[in-house]
């Protein structure tokens, strides 16, 4: 058996409404086929439900709909129908679109979702509580009210179908009232309520939370450590209202009590106590000190003790510090017993019973801050020490110091002795006597020794007296030997030049020129001869030294010359076979006899001519550079081979590089050249294009570039070709 399964549907008939009706679809007749069935719609729009089999069809414009019919063995079939929109029925509905409720200040929002036919306008009515009261258009802004309780909006339509008119009520509920309470200042670390009596179905938020008891209720306590500014928001649990109210705690700044800081005395001192912070002050205890009710009185205690102060400021708010003092016993000084020293001398003085010490007066030690300075005074003197312990407590001892005078000592008058002779020394003052050095001496502890040096000695005598003082003084015994002396080498000199010349030997020297130096500066301008002598009671000797002159050689720099800037010119140097030119700038070849100078700015070379013998001169010539700058370029020029003004080039001074673009009067480029200088034919036109000779004609040339000093050119024209 066979079972051929077919579908085949019929949709239900065309139809015509207005616009903004509806209307449903059906009926569908199915022919054969197996259910269950599956219903598909398209287009969609304008339909309540695009899958069932009788949808709504509404839409705005003449619309066909085909609808597929799909049987439990997939089966399908399709037909069509078309809804015609009529033109001559005419249908419109005003449609306000806003919520219900709102509270007083919020801004109300209202839209128009109207059908409408044609060109429509509409017409708002708010109330006269409300800002604005009316509006004329689809899309009113904001509204706000004013009042409370139950408004009623209005709105006409108006289109091609007529006017219609539209309500609408929404609710607008009062705001709670919201009491932070009033603004207060406090001392530092007090508390205040703040807020107000709850009131049932309403909750409170308190921002910002930190220094709240409880951020959540109507009256918490507050406590901050800073001036701030706590915002109550209240809100009616049933109408979703809020409001809000905001008080300001001022805290007073923190009294600054400060008592000092803590410190020590010395028994028996006084010490001023200073506190800052604030109006007024309290001490505590009383005990030792000038004034209770002072910032600063005097403490003067024998016992370690600790003060209080209370301090009240302007704003009637205290605070409390203390301070401790100390009381440190006094050292126990000793400067050491009194005694006696022979002048000049030193004697180490020894105090004790501190830690640091500081004697007076200062004149005469070595050391004024230490316990054990070295004391030279030429005079009785009492000196007073102050020693100070750990604490810097102090006490004073005292010691005197006897001088004895010294007796006066004399070795007699310097005096000379030959070489290998002997001289008596003589000297007077004392009772014992010791010379040194004793190694040239016949006896070193007598009053008159003899005395055989081998070299000028200084002889030193220590004369000492009955209580043992002593006193000194020297004599200078020179030893004259034989004088030798010896010139330096014969030597020359370039005319013009110095010489230092010398001697050596074992005396005294005296030069042919008066000079007694052992070397001396000779400066002659021919040949000289330089002799040098030494003499004494013992005898003389002499030498002498040649020194010759040599002649300078003849040096020309040449004649000063002016060149243009950019230019370049030979100086002509002579006289030497060794030549030295400076400054070297600009020049190619400092060391050549006739170098090439290109000097941007006026300059003055500096010839240098050296000779054989290396004597030399210098000789100068000023390059003046004219720094004139000037840029030449012809407005006309006849290509015609006749060798007058053929070729277009630019001329010019103090020119650096040059660009040259050419163009026709259509703006083509004919010709081009960069980098080149002034001057140079072959770096111009010659009227040519693509090889051809160019028609007469007026051209535009373009020149850029710039001059030796960095300047820059632009030049522009016209150029005329003529034949």
């Amino acid at each position: 058996v066979l079972v051929i399964d077919t579908l085949l549907i019929q949709a239900p008939p065309d139809q015509s409404i207005c616009i903004g009706d509806s209307v449903q679809l059906t009926p569908i007749t199915i022919n054969c086929g197996a259910a269950p069935f599956t219903y598909s719609w398209t287009p969609a729009g304008g339909l309540s439900d695009p899958t069932i089999a009788n949808p709504n069809a509404g839409p705005q414009s003449t619309t066909t709909y085909y609808i597929t019919v799909t049987d439990s063995a997939g089966i399908t079939s399709t037909d069509s129908v078309t809804i015609n929109i009529q033109a001559g029925c005419c249908k419109s509905w005003p449609i306000i679109v806003s919520d219900t409720n709102y509270c007083v200040d919020d801004s109300v929002s209202f839209a128009s979702n109207s059908i409408i036919n044609g060109t429509a306008s509409y017409n708002w009515e708010f109330g006269s509580k409300a800002t604005p009261a009316s509006y004329i258009g689809v899309s009113p802004p904001p509204i706000y009210f004013d009042t409370t309780g139950v408004i009623q909006i209005m709105m006409i339509l108006t289109d091609s179908c007529g006017i219609d008119t539209a309500y609408h009520n929404i609710n607008i509920f009062p705001a709670p009232i919201a009491d932070a309470g009033p603004d207060t200042t406090l001392c530092r670390l007090d508390t205040v309520q703040i807020g107000a009596i709850p009131i049932s179905h309403h909750a409170y938020t308190w921002t910002p939370a930190n220094g709240l008891s409880d951020d959540s209720i109507s009256n918490p306590f507050a406590y901050a450590d800073t001036s701030l500014s706590y915002i109550v928001v209240i809100k009616n649990i049933i109408t979703g209202c809020t409001n809000s109210d905001t008080v300001t705690i001022n805290r007073h700044s923190a009294t600054p009590a400060d008592a000092g800081i803590d410190t020590a005395h010395c028994l028996g001192d006084s010490l001023q106590l200073s506190a800052s912070g604030g109006l007024s002050y309290v001490w505590t205890p009383a005990t030792g000190l000038s004034d209770t009710s002072i910032a600063d009185p005097w403490a003067t205690a024998s016992d370690t003790i600790t003060y209080f102060v209370t301090v009240t400021d302007s704003n009637s708010c205290t605070a409390m510090d203390s301070v401790t003092i100390r009381v440190n016993s006094l050292p126990s000084a000793n400067a050491g017993e009194d005694t006696s020293y022979c002048e000049g001398d030193s004697v180490q003085l020894m105090a004790s019973g501190g830690v640091s010490y500081t004697w007076a007066p200062s004149s005469g030690l070595s050391d004024d801050s230490i316990a054990d300075p070295w004391a030279s005074s030429n005079n009785t003197i009492t000196y007073v020490v102050t020693v100070a312990d750990s604490n810097n407590c102090t006490a004073t001892d005292s010691i005197m110091l006897s001088v004895n005078a010294l007796p006066v000592a004399d070795a007699g008058a310097n005096t000379s002795v030959c070489s290998g002779d002997s001289v008596q020394l003589n000297a007077s003052g004392g009772t014992t006597y010791t010379w040194l050095p004793a190694s040239s001496l016949s006896d070193a502890n007598v009053q008159n020794p003899w005395a055989s040096p081998q070299d000028t000695t200084t002889y030193t005598v220590i004369v000492q007296d009955s209580i043992g003082c002593s006193g000194t003084d020297s004599i200078v015994v020179s030893v004259l030997i034989i004088p030798l002396v010896t010139a330096s080498a014969d030597t020359a000199i370039c005319l013009g030049d110095a010489i230092t010349i010398s001697a050596t030997g074992n005396g005294t020297y005296l030069w042919s020129t008066g000079e007694t130096t052992q070397s001396i500066t000779a400066a002659p301008t021919n040949d000289s001869l330089y002799i040098v002598s030494s003499n004494n009671a013992c005898g003389s000797d002499s030498d002498s030294i040649w020194v010759l002159v040599n002649l300078l050689p003849s040096a020309s720099a040449g004649a000063d010359i002016t060149i243009y800037l950019g230019e370049s010119v030979p100086l002509n140097g002579s006289g030497g076979p060794a030549y030295s030119w400076v400054p070297t700038t600009g020049l190619d070849c400092p060391t050549c006899e006739n170098p090439t100078a290109s000097p941007l700015e006026t300059t003055t070379y500096y010839l240098t001519v050296t000779d054989p013998l290396g004597c030399s001169i210098t000789d100068t010539v000023v390059v003046t550079v004219d720094i004139t700058k000037m840029i030449f370029i012809s407005n006309i020029f006849s290509p015609n081979g006749d060798a007058e003004n053929d070729i277009f080039y630019v001329q010019g001074l103090g020119i650096q590089e040059l660009n040259m673009i050419i163009f026709d009067r259509w703006g083509e480029k004919v010709f081009e050249n960069t980098g080149f200088q002034a001057d140079d034919k072959d770096t111009g036109w010659d009227g040519t294009f693509k090889g051809k000779l160019m028609n007469p004609a007026v051209f535009v040339y373009m020149v850029t570039g710039t001059f030796i000093d960095g300047s820059e050119i632009n030049e522009k024209g016209d150029l005329t070709l003529v034949k």
